[in-house]
């Protein structure tokens, strides 16, 4: 018996292709300092904090960076004057990715996962309204994105025994902390720096932004369940449908996925 490898696996080519992504990135952001002419905005005070005058612009002398600073500009910005919160991020999104990777190695998201099919039963519907907005906050409270990743795969097998397809599993999970992210609450990453940017009280008119999370969550949720009724009706209109066969045979060798079996047989779902 194979046992599945945890969380989600990055190939030796994605990684390759995430590399030379960046670089060209790099490449085209230091060409376009030797480009777009250099200029500035003066700021003034008003109201007790800095702000920028839309009428002060004015072109400077374009800075001659040398070609190895293109290289060098993601190592040098650690002590730039926004070093620290760059390597506050830094440590938060390792910390958090550790995290989720501790959890789903040592089986707690897993048996975390059975006990909720078993604890809903027959409420399907009412658990994916619920693992989406789970992770919905994740990204609008606490800016989680790439560290759910470990997760992707078990939203994906729990989608299947509940007889969906693997769409579902990602509408769920990744889609729903990203449309999180998007729609940002308290998100440190968007909401905080960007007012720390722009001179705001540290993450104020909440209110206006936790009215669009409700909106945009009601829109996905009445998407999901929609489209995941239908697979209920018909699984063969699945877009992902044949691809999907061959993977829940591969998952069916899997222990850890024995309970959410068991589970769903007893729940009659």
């Amino acid at each position: 018996m194979v046992e599945q490898k945890s969380g989600a696996q990055i190939s030796v080519k994605a990684f390759i292709q995430a590399v030379v992504v960046l670089f060209i990135l790099m490449m085209v952001a230091g060409i376009l300092t030797r480009v777009i002419p250099a200029g500035q905005y003066a700021r003034i005070t008003d109201n007790g904090r800095q702000v920028i005058d839309p009428n002060s612009f004015t072109f400077i002398q374009q800075p001659n960076y040398p070609i190895w600073r293109w290289f060098t500009a993601p190592v040098e910005v650690l002590w730039s004057a926004d070093g620290a919160t760059v390597i506050a991020i830094i440590l938060f999104i390792l910390l958090v990715g550790s995290a989720f990777a501790v959890m789903d190695k040592s089986g707690i998201l897993k048996a975390v996962i059975s006990r909720l099919v078993h604890a809903f039963g027959g409420k399907k519907y009412t658990l994916l309204l619920i693992i989406m907005l789970f992770f919905m906050c994740l990204g609008a409270f606490f800016g989680i994105f790439e560290e759910t990743i470990p997760l992707v795969p078990i939203m994906i097998a729990l989608s299947y025994y509940l007889g969906w397809d693997s769409l579902v599993g990602l509408g769920m999970s990744i889609l729903a902390v990203n449309v999180g992210f998007s729609t940002a609450i308290f998100n440190p990453f968007t909401i905080g720096v960007a007012q720390k940017l722009a001179g705001l009280p540290l993450f104020s008119g909440a209110w206006p932004r936790a009215v669009l999370f409700v909106v945009v969550y009601g829109i996905l949720a009445t998407f999901l369940t929609l489209y995941a009724r239908k697979i209920d009706r018909k699984p063969e209109a699945s877009p992902v449908y044949k691809e999907d066969q061959a993977e829940r045979a591969n998952m069916a060798h899997t222990r850890w996925m024995t309970p959410l079996r068991r589970t769903r047989a007893c729940s009659g779902q």
